[in-house]
């Protein structure tokens, strides 16, 4: 076989892959955190009690320079999207020389295809960039550890690595992940760099992009410090509990939403003999990447609560080895001594790429990835943009998917009710979710100019958000009220304390094809 018949088994799956990405970008319904991280766009400040602020600063210039639209929501995740690949082809080719190419397109259609990185790719969240920049500080102190290993360095490499660092830890906080395993391959395999002066000026880079943070923490009673110190802690269980079975179910869930076939093929090329070939201190800086994200977030899950997409970074260096394993490889390297994993070279030897051949094996398998991969991403698609098919099950459910629905009738009708009115009136919803979603389908209605500020509307509910922030620097609300609630986030004796009796405007009833999928009710209050 060839590797234009590799090519010609590829392109199918790969093209309806890429297809459902890019009618994804432009079609699906704004998702509440997407609205949400829009919103911080559109009240600019150092920082955010949720999250760092990069992803609304560029949100904030691209909703500036093209206006309102959905597709100007989504447009910054094409571009870091564009990066990440691109990352990945130069990669490839690191690591295969010239069948990097086809290794690249095995690659490409492995991540289309993983449930996690279609969807965290795919949305306007602050981890399509965490993973760009998380990859590419990754990638920029491999090749200059090599180099520095030769007494060839390139200290550019070094202080981009330490740029791209500090991006993405003005992303999400969980960038620290790539720095703690670079710290470890430095440790243990390249110690001596710890003596250069460079070293410490790309740790200042890293350290300075994060002085945002810490003016707004500082500007707001370290807010964001207390919120993370504490995000995990489980309030209600009495005492200090080891929780086993936690663990066991956030690797059986990172596995899963990764995609089964994808897992067994990381690990699968990870007990071959395929990964103690790799270039050293890439292999380090994989291992380390992956052991420490993975292990850290264990030990969370034994005694609280982690997320498997807290674990997003854990694969970026493995997953380029997946061509490996649906790919034949030849002979790897050969006539080099056989290096172990944990070994130190110094000075490294000198390594050919690893060496693929343009024949198939476990191609099945392969198939049965995209299928899987296009089947999950068709009905992905179909939730959020046609129906949520947790309606074809009855009218509960999936209150996640629910919610994305009849926001231009919901904004249609509080508007008609500002009117009848006849006064300026505050917003209110009952979750940082709908108060998101609200301001959004108000800045993107058809009677609004889009050079308009966003409708000030916020958020009374027990979760703390950035809502609360900004309430609290509004003060009392002392004007007429509308305030939006439903069944998943209902009015609480709280919101009601707060402000005063309630009347019943309106019910909205949001349907599609005739389904009901969820029912509001807007109230007015009157001070």
């Amino acid at each position: 076989m060839t590797a234009p018949a590799i090519w010609r088994t590829l392109w199918p799956g790969l093209g309806l892959l890429l297809g459902l990405r890019l009618a994804y970008a432009f079609i699906a319904l704004p998702n509440p955190d997407e609205a949400y991280y829009w919103l911080w766009g559109q009240q600019l400040d150092w920082s955010y009690y949720d999250h760092p602020p990069l992803h609304a600063w560029i949100q904030s210039c691209f909703d500036m320079v093209l206006g309102p639209g959905r597709w100007v929501l989504r447009l910054p995740t094409l571009l870091s999207s564009g990066l990440f690949f691109g990352t990945y082809f130069r990669i490839c080719r690191y690591l295969y020389g010239p069948q990097g190419r086809l290794a690249f397109g095995v690659l490409l259609s492995a991540l289309l295809a993983s449930p996690l990185y279609f969807i965290y790719l795919a949305m306007a969240w602050q981890d399509q960039w965490l993973l760009a920049f998380g990859l590419l500080s990754a990638f920029e102190l491999v090749q200059f550890l090599e180099g520095f290993q030769v007494n060839r360095p390139h200290y550019g490499q070094l202080y981009r690595a330490g740029l791209y660092l500090g991006l993405a830890g003005l992303c999400k906080y969980t960038a620290v992940l790539v720095g703690i395993a670079g710290l470890g391959v430095i440790v243990t395999q390249v110690r001596p760099l710890f003596k250069q002066g460079p070293f410490y000026g790309a740790v200042a880079i890293a350290l300075l992009c994060q002085l945002p943070i810490l003016i707004w923490n500082a500007q707001n009673d370290w807010l964001s410090v207390a919120y993370y110190l504490t995000r995990s802690i489980d309030s209600g269980s009495p005492g200090f509990q080891l929780k086993p079975l936690e663990v066991i179910g956030f690797w059986g869930l990172c596995g899963l939403i990764l995609s089964p076939i994808v897992t067994w093929a990381l690990w699968r090329g990870c007990r071959s003999r395929i990964l103690a070939h790799c270039p050293p201190l890439y292999r380090a800086m994989a291992v380390w990447l992956f052991g420490s994200s993975t292990g850290i977030l264990s030990a969370v899950a034994l005694f609280s609560t982690a997320l498997h997409y807290w674990n997003i970074l854990a694969y970026l260096l493995l997953l380029p080895l997946l061509p490996t394993i649906f790919l034949k490889v030849g002979h790897v390297n050969s006539g080099l001594p056989q290096v172990p994993v944990s070994a130190t070279v110094f000075p490294p030897q000198p390594r050919p790429p690893i060496e693929l051949r343009p024949a198939w094996q476990h191609r099945r398998l392969f198939q049965l990835m995209q299928g899987l991969g296009i089947v999950v991403a068709a009905a992905l698609l179909v939730n959020v943009t046609l129906l949520p098919l947790a309606t074809l099950a009855g009218p509960e459910g999936d209150e996640e998917s629910r919610i994305l629905y009849g926001w231009e009738q919901i904004a249609d009708t509080v508007q008609q009710q500002q009117t009848q009115l006849s006064l300026e009136t505050s917003l209110v919803t009952t979750d940082y979710r709908s108060a998101a979603l609200l301001a959004y389908a108000l800045r993107h209605t058809n009677d609004r100019p889009k050079e308009s500020h966003p409708v000030n509307v916020l958020a009374l509910s027990k979760r703390k958000d950035q809502f609360d922030v900004w309430a609290a620097r509004q003060g009392a609300i002392d004007q007429p009220t509308l305030v939006l609630a439903d069944t998943w986030h209902p009015l609480t004796p709280q919101v009601i304390e707060q402000l005063g009796p309630l009347d019943t405007a309106v019910s909205i009833a949001i349907r599609r094809w005739g389904t009901l999928i969820k029912t509001y009710q807007l109230y007015v209050s009157q001070p």
